[in-house]
């Protein structure tokens, strides 16, 4: 199993980010500077619950999708807002 870890700064809109995990990504943890907040989310579950679906401290939230080709996307300001940092684990 391959795995990548990164950070980037939230811009508060749609943008992607690449893991560099060319065969895809099978899971990702995104983890909150600022606060104590830590998204997760797999292959598996977005197949099952829907494309951008992901855990928010145990609660179901929308507003990441894993794309193809090692990518993941911020569809909104969850895990994305503008100037904070925030760190990732993805597992292919």
């Amino acid at each position: 199993m391959a795995t990548a870890t990164g950070n980037y700064a939230g811009t508060g809109v749609l943008h992607n980010v690449n893991t560099g995990l060319a065969a895809g990504i099978k899971s990702l943890t995104i983890v909150d500077s600022v606060t104590p907040a830590r998204a997760y989310t797999t292959d598996a579950l977005q197949a099952g619950i829907g494309s951008d679906k992901f855990l928010h401290n145990f609660t179901i939230a929308t507003g990441i999708k894993i794309s193809a080709g090692g990518i993941f996307t911020l569809m909104g300001t969850a895990y994305n807002t503008a100037n904070r940092m925030y760190y990732w684990e993805a597992n292919a």
